[in-house]
């Protein structure tokens, strides 16, 4: 059952998605101001336009790496190094 219950969500999600029409934004139309004031005080209905997944990538990674974010991830690596962690490959 389980496999075909995710078939079945995964047809209907695929389909889904075919009609579903995204809409070209132009960045310059987007407000930074606007987008961390919405991250903030999330309420209300989503944000329109829509904001592309990478640029709120460009937006928010100076802040996380300001909170330290990305030093989390390192201290962890370089404990499993120093540990010789099983399975951690260094590439």
């Amino acid at each position: 059952m389980g496999e075909e219950y995710f078939n079945a969500l995964s047809t209907a999600w695929r389909s889904n998605a075919q009609h579903h029409q995204r809409n070209e934004i132009n960045e310059e139309d987007l407000d930074d101001s606007y987008i961390f004031d919405c991250i903030e005080e999330y309420s209300g209905p989503a944000m329109t336009p829509a904001v592309p997944l990478l640029y709120m990538i460009d937006l928010l990674t100076p802040q996380w790496e300001e909170e330290g974010l990305y030093e989390v991830a390192r201290r962890r690596e370089a404990a499993a190094m120093k540990s010789g962690e099983r399975g951690y490959s260094n590439k």
